[in-house]
């Protein structure tokens, strides 16, 4: 039987399976990178630039990683002189430590030292306030951190009252009692004071000090406060081995190049001169004028930063009580000791914090702190290691209220540059790191993971 042509194409249309398209795979935009700064900020953005595919380079000035991070060790044994307490509520440090295979192990927290009486923190909140006001206070707290964000990356996002000395708002708040228990250690870390530094920047670090204190004493916390057994820096130099870094390499000049609505990265150090597609700087920005080709508004914001003169002084010793002294937890106070620290026991090293005025002499320091051992009845032998820091950048509340954090965030990515460290999310280990892996994830993903199952 002959089949018409019409019938012919009627039969082929019946059996023929549609034709689907194949579904269009988004080729990954990796780009070239440079980060500025070898620390904590610039290299957790480096390694998960990496992740993502990403060509990374990281310039460091210095010999060695991890910036503020710095492990010295004395008769085999590591003392930080920089970060040293690893705390509940470290989930990128963690993360990294369990990636990188460092181990941690739990630690003593300082007691709090006051007019000569040690005090351990439920003594102290016992002692110092009544069992109700204290109840009271603790139920504000939970409340005040159900109802903000705290833990969002950066600062812009919080409220104009959180520009408030930290004192002011806490009491305002009603959980001043919960929040002055740690306030002689939060100075002794060298964040300053509650009675002047605004809220904004302590109550980032408050919650995992206070909710850590309280669930370490009704049994309940895997650490209140650990530290990396081979020293913190071991960890940022795991983190650099599977990273371009180059060490010993300061940035000499960054030229931001405008070509055709987009802008090319050029970089100048000691011995190179290459081209990128962004650039993080995850060093000091108050610095960056020494090399970045600064515009008329990154000056405005830069210089609006401050910072402590704080000295971490490695001592021998003996009978000097591992503690912070609640008696140098205000303003007038600076220059004396604020925390005492004995990290390895039975050994006769301390390790002592002085948040330091910044026209005062290391010889006028000493003289405090030798004053200060002798109050608490502790022995001075000698000192074997100090390191004088620019610690924890902040601006004051005018500048806050002036929408510094709003205006910074903002230039995130202009000219293709991006800004990580300290002052983006505060001075702890945490947060800084925090803020860079959120950087990332906000600017640099390439969903690689997702190519790689489409392809599959």
């Amino acid at each position: 039987m002959k089949l018409s042509f019409l019938m012919f194409l009627q039969l082929m249309t019946a059996s023929a399976k549609p034709f689907v398209a194949p579904k269009a795979i988004n080729k990954p935009i990796e780009k070239k990178i440079a980060v500025v700064g070898g620390g904590v900020a610039g290299l957790t953005a480096a390694h998960y630039l990496n992740k993502e595919g990403h060509e990374v380079k990281v310039f460091e000035a210095e010999s060695e990683v991890g910036g503020k991070v710095n492990t010295f060790y004395h008769e085999g044994l590591p003392y930080e002189m920089g970060a040293v307490w690893l705390g509940e509520g470290y989930e990128t440090v963690q993360e990294l430590a369990e990636e990188f295979d460092v181990p941690y192990h739990k630690v003593a927290e300082p007691e709090i030292l006051k007019k000569g009486k040690l005090y351990s923190y439920p003594n102290y909140a016992l002692t110092q306030y009544n069992p109700a006001r204290m109840l009271l206070s603790w139920i504000s707290f939970q409340r005040f951190l159900k109802k903000h964000q705290l833990s969002e990356p950066g600062f812009a996002h919080l409220a104009d009252e959180f520009h408030l000395s930290t004192e002011e708002l806490t009491r305002k708040l009603g959980i001043w009692a919960v929040c002055d228990i740690t306030s002689s250690f939060m100075t002794g870390c060298g964040y300053g004071y509650f009675e002047s530094i605004p809220g904004l920047y302590l109550l980032k670090l408050l919650p995992m000090a206070v909710n850590g204190l309280v669930s370490d004493k009704i049994g309940h916390a895997d650490l209140l406060v650990a530290s990396f057994t081979p020293g913190w820096q071991q960890l940022w130099k795991e983190v650099a081995k599977g990273l371009n870094v180059k060490l010993a390499c300061p940035v000499e000049n960054i030229r931001r190049i405008e070509d055709d609505e987009d802008t090319r990265i050029e970089i100048e150090s000691k011995d190179t001169k290459e081209e990128f597609d962004a650039v993080i700087i995850a060093a000091p920005l108050q610095s960056a004028y020494h090399y970045l080709d600064i515009d008329e508004k990154e000056q405005e914001l830069f210089e609006k930063i401050k910072h402590f003169k704080y000295l971490v002084t490695l001592i021998e010793g003996s009978d000097i009580p591992h503690a912070s002294l609640m008696d140098h937890a205000k303003e007038k106070t600076m220059g004396h000791v604020n925390l005492f620290a004995q990290y390895n026991k039975p050994k006769n090293v301390y390790t002592v914090y002085q948040i330091l005025p910044k026209d005062m002499p290391l010889d006028d320091a000493k003289e405090l702190m030798l004053k200060d051992i002798e109050a608490c009845g502790g022995k001075f032998k000698r000192i074997i290691h100090q390191k004088l820091w620019d610690y924890f950048p902040h601006v004051t509340k005018e500048d806050l209220d002036a929408g510094f954090y709003k205006d910074l965030e903002q230039r995130q990515g202009v000219k293709n540059t991006y800004y990580a460290g300290g002052i983006m999310n505060f001075e702890t280990v945490e947060s800084t790191a925090s803020y860079s892996k959120s950087l990332v994830e906000k600017f640099f993903k390439t969903q690689k993971e997702e190519q790689a199952k489409l392809e599959d």
